[in-house]
């Protein structure tokens, strides 16, 4: 009789049972039946292991919730719990909160990344293809031309999350649940909860969002090409949907908060229509050097505090990161590759003729593609569900690194140190406009409108300095061919703004035929 029933159920395994959405449990079972099949051979190894006689062990496994265990069984997620390494980044949360991990897209540092945010909590992996075919092949198991398109993948990753948050909704045993996702996988956590919210399978109470990078911020990518006649026929012929900007009143009560470092091109999108070759420029540094870079985001205490906007709808906080420049961070990366150890003073003027070639845009009230409204100070993070004392903040609390002391002709050597460069205003210009100072220069831009917030806010002050982190200066890495000889040229190719739009096309062509030149 027990022989029949355990036949059965290796026939007939019921994966998705328990969960109420269909579409959810058609998800499921297609996780488990496709591409994830290779993550449960070795259960099914340590089954055989176990029937003959062999002890197999897992200590984090005993710990995981009724829930959890499920989603794991059904291959929906895998455990990926680890000791903690960094200070704990979501120091307001308790210990025994449940992490729920979405990668990217091809996210091979992962674990780097988030060691801040899960700090030897119990983590859980959201399995889905992280692919952007015919591109990116991911985890998918395919040639990148025959693997899931990126809204293919994504879609993955949104039933995944919503399984998790249906299955903890109805567990006790979960008192606390974390989300957090990178790029593709915030873009994908995002539309689950907006999904969770309206079908009412998330519990506010006890539920956090994190959303790193992600690519329908306010500043991100999506939003600026949005309704683009190139960029947005281009993206859904390749499988991407280019829709704008996350509306914040359709996460609800639900507190969310979206971490943007300024170096990051799918978080902080640079672009100036008359300066199309220089933009793409700084945006491939950015993705190549902070994007692509775990380090870019695995500490987040080398920038300081950030800067801090609310959404006028909904309940997200945007914490804001100022990192060096893309350019000075290629230079850096370059500079490593040769051997050499940049100096303090050396990083100090690769950062102003940076900033002089290329001015970035900075996120603030007037350019977010959604009404928020700046606080002066890191508004307190404590969940309803989860009180923590009144200092506790998003930032660890621990000491601010001492900045480096040495003569600037002495290599930068602390990995630890912060190194502060000389104080510069930030461009009070649109994205359309930060190129040039002169009042005359083109500020038409094809680039969607950018709704004004609708309530007054706090006038924004310009950073009292800009600092460079030495965790930067130690681990990025892959430096590209483009910009080998910029200390002598970078200066150089600063623009002077042409006083009509016909001498800007003429100014155009001169430059961007500059800038491939370096390439």
């Amino acid at each position: 009789m027990l022989r029949q029933v355990s036949r059965a159920t290796v026939r007939k395994p019921s994966y998705a049972m328990g969960f109420k959405n269909p579409a959810i449990r058609k998800s499921v079972n297609m996780i488990v039946s496709t591409k994830f099949k290779a993550r449960t051979a070795p259960l099914a190894a340590a089954s055989c292991m176990i029937c003959l006689g062999m002890s197999v062990t897992s200590a984090a496994a005993t710990t995981l919730p009724p829930s959890a265990q499920g989603l794991v069984q059904s291959g929906v997620v895998y455990e990926d719990t680890r000791p903690a390494t960094t200070p704990d980044y979501l120091s307001d949360v308790a210990s025994d909160a449940v992490m729920v991990l979405t990668p990217g897209t091809d996210d091979t540092g992962l674990g780097l990344r988030t060691a801040i945010l899960t700090a030897g909590r119990t983590t859980l992996v959201v399995n889905y293809p992280q692919s952007a075919g015919p591109l990116i092949a991911g985890t998918s198991g395919k040639p990148a031309a025959q693997a899931p398109t990126y809204d293919q993948s994504k879609e993955i990753a949104v039933q995944g999350n919503l399984a998790v948050m249906e299955a903890f909704q109805g567990d006790p045993n979960v008192t606390y649940a974390v989300y957090t996702g990178y790029s593709q996988g915030a873009d994908a956590l995002g539309d689950a909860v907006e999904r969770a919210v309206k079908n009412g399978t998330i519990d506010p109470t006890k539920s956090l969002v994190v959303l790193t990078s992600d690519p329908r911020g306010p500043w991100g990518v999506k939003q600026a090409f949005e309704n683009h006649p190139v960029v947005e026929p281009f993206g859904t012929l390749f499988g991407a949907n280019i829709n704008g900007a996350r509306d914040p009143g359709k996460t609800g009560d639900v507190e969310v908060r979206s971490i943007i470092v300024t170096a990051d091109p799918v978080a902080n999108w640079q672009w100036v229509w008359y300066r199309p070759a220089s933009s793409l420029k700084v945006n491939m540094a950015g993705f190549k050097y902070c994007h692509s870079v775990a380090a870019c985001y695995g500490d987040l205490e080398q920038y300081g505090e950030p800067e801090t906007f609310v959404s006028e709808d909904g309940n997200t906080t945007y914490l804001v990161y100022k990192s060096l420049h893309p350019l000075t961070l290629e230079k850096i990366a370059k500079a490593k590759e040769r051997g050499v150890t940049p100096t303090q003073g050396q990083v100090d003027k690769w950062e102003r003729e940076s900033q002089e070639f290329y001015p970035m845009s900075m996120p603030s009230v007037s350019n977010s593609a959604v009404p928020v409204t700046k606080v002066a100070t890191p508004a307190p993070l404590v969940s309803a569900a989860q009180p923590a004392p009144s200092s506790a903040r998003m930032a660890p609390t621990s000491p601010a690194t001492p900045e480096v002391s040495a003569p600037a002709s002495t290599p930068v050597t602390q990995a630890s140190a912060l190194v502060e460069a000389p104080a510069h205003q930030e461009p009070a210009a649109t994205i359309d406009s930060v190129s040039d100072a002169s009042s005359d220069a083109p500020t038409t831009s094809s680039t969607p409108a950018i709704p004004e917030p609708t309530v007054s806010v706090t006038p924004e002050s310009a950073p009292a300095s800009v600092e460079t982190p030495a965790q930067e200066l130690a681990e990025v890495s892959e430096p590209s061919e483009s910009m080998d000889q910029e200390d002598s040229s970078t200066s150089s190719a600063s623009d002077t703004s042409p006083a009509t739009p016909e001498e800007a096309s003429s100014s155009v062509v001169s430059e961007d035929a500059s800038a491939d030149s370096t390439n």
